[in-house]
């Protein structure tokens, strides 16, 4: 998986292939298909990774609103750890594919059920009645996307 996670965020989805996958992992290609049974399952796998992993970064920002911070600070606490670089990207290739791909789909849109739901229910702790909850979580979870978007971009320009 690790092998999977770097292979995808240094060449996406696109250019990373099984074969050097294998070789990152120091694997043959058939042992990467005893667990995977293509690119596209091992690639989900990662997504499920990631997005376990921004779940985790999406608490930080509930814990923000829970203290009663407004929408665009608290949406800040998504970002500061280490390997944002790899995180942005696999997160922006996690959004591309799931235009095509309906498994990669159903994953981001669980996260991003989960995502608002926490930040409503954050921002409900803090003080926000629901209508304003949700408003708040609809506002927050636009910032991360874009925030993330425009990472992936500065990493596009400057790569």
């Amino acid at each position: 998986m690790r092998a999977a996670r770097s292979a995808f965020a240094s060449d996406g989805y696109d250019g990373a292939s099984l074969d050097s996958i294998a070789a990152r992992a120091t694997l043959s290609k058939g042992a990467v298909y005893t667990h995977f049974a293509s690119k596209l399952q091992l690639f989900e796998a990662v997504v499920e990774a990631t997005l376990r992993e921004a779940s985790a970064r999406v608490q930080r920002v509930v814990e923000a609103l829970r203290a009663g911070t407004d929408a665009q600070p608290a949406s800040a606490h998504y970002f500061g750890d280490v390997n944002d670089a790899e995180h942005v990207v696999l997160m922006s290739e996690a959004w591309r594919l799931a235009t095509s791909e309906p498994g990669v789909r159903s994953h981001l849109e669980a996260f991003r059920r989960e995502r608002r739901l926490e930040c409503a229910r954050g921002a409900v702790d803090g003080g926000a009645n629901p209508a304003e909850a949700l408003r708040v979580a609809q506002v927050v979870s636009a910032l991360i996307d874009a925030a993330t978007l425009d990472r992936r971009l500065g990493l596009a320009a400057s790569g």
